[in-house]
């Protein structure tokens, strides 16, 4: 809640995809997202092969048509939905009240009657955010509380009616893969998650089999893994939950100390956070600077991530040593 504009978010999204950082929670609520931003989190989320559990956009300026890219996102994505234990199901938390989506109920209806495939529906809009066990496969399970309390008509222009949610069935590309498979073809990578509707291709939904296949593969690669880069993934948290908060608070003051940055109190806390998780994702010394430059110039980067590395190796000797900054 710190009214970041739709740009900052985008540099803020745009950094966690490219360093590959990994949350199961994501809260930008209370800001200016628009349908760029909500296109760079829908961006993330695709390229992220962990499952995010909840994403929290309410208060912010999104319209339907950017709701339509995520949501086939997460239909098409093979990590979702996120599954406890077998048929035992997460519903994706999505939190949009007080945005601009026009007819909110209608984009669900509409959703929902796309989803269906030998008369059950593949698609579940669940009323509450607990587990559950599937009576049948479904591809998309989301909780969307509040869904229909928005802001269109409070003084902003509605948003024009979405697009078709187009969500084609996973059988032909089932069958396209064991032709594939039979003639011993590499079967080509999945196109990007189409983010703007009419402008990019739609994305073909992942066969089941495909799914199945993936998570083999997956844990095969894990399996063969170098021993440090297995002991790596099984460290645990460089940082907990308190520490971060009182590091976080630390780098906020430093910053309020530089001349010449933003004096807004969002953009302190925004980029306090960025730089703690920059530590809990492992990256070194030199990836901070380098992508703390893009936000407040090289000439403040060098020193601030100078002071931080120092900082965190005076005052946090184990996360250090963990990151690797020892």
């Amino acid at each position: 809640k710190n009214s970041l504009s739709d740009a900052s978010l985008c540099q803020v999204l745009d950094c966690l995809k490219r360093l590959d950082v990994r949350v199961e929670r994501i809260f930008l609520s209370g800001n200016s997202l628009k349908a760029a931003g909500l296109n760079a989190t829908t961006e993330y989320l695709w390229n992220c092969q962990d499952a995010v559990w909840e994403l929290d956009l309410h208060n912010n300026e999104v319209g339907a048509d950017s709701v339509n890219s995520l949501l086939r996102c997460i239909y098409n994505h093979t990590s979702y939905p996120v599954m406890l234990e077998p048929r035992k199901v997460l519903p994706f938390n999505l939190r949009l009240s007080g945005n601009f989506i026009s007819n909110p109920k209608g984009l669900l209806d509409d959703i929902v009657a796309k989803g269906f495939k030998d008369g059950k529906s593949m698609i579940r809009i669940c009323d509450k955010p607990d587990s559950y066990f599937q009576p049948h496969e479904e591809f998309l399970s989301i909780y969307v509380p509040d869904f229909l309390q928005q802001r269109a008509t409070d003084g902003q222009p509605a948003a024009s009616d979405p697009a078709p949610l187009r969500l084609r069935s996973r059988s032909r590309r089932r069958r396209k893969r064991k032709e594939a498979d039979a003639a011993g073809q590499v079967p080509a990578a999945p196109a990007p998650v189409p983010v703007v509707p009419v402008a990019t291709p739609e994305v073909v939904p992942a066969a089941e089999g495909d799914r199945h296949r993936r998570r083999k593969k997956k844990a095969e690669d894990v399996a063969a893994q170098p021993p440090p880069e297995a002991a790596k993934e099984a460290q645990p948290a460089l940082l907990t939950e308190e520490e971060q908060k009182r590091l976080q608070t630390s780098v906020g003051e430093k910053l309020k100390k530089i001349s010449n940055l933003p004096s807004d109190e969002g953009t302190g806390e925004m980029l306090s956070e960025f730089m703690v998780c920059m530590l809990v994702a492992r990256k070194g010394p030199p990836e901070v600077e380098t992508e703390l430059a893009s936000f407040i110039g090289q000439e403040h980067a060098a020193p601030v991530a100078k002071w931080f590395a120092k900082h965190v190796r005076h005052h946090y000797k184990a996360a250090a040593k963990g990151a690797g900054w020892a």
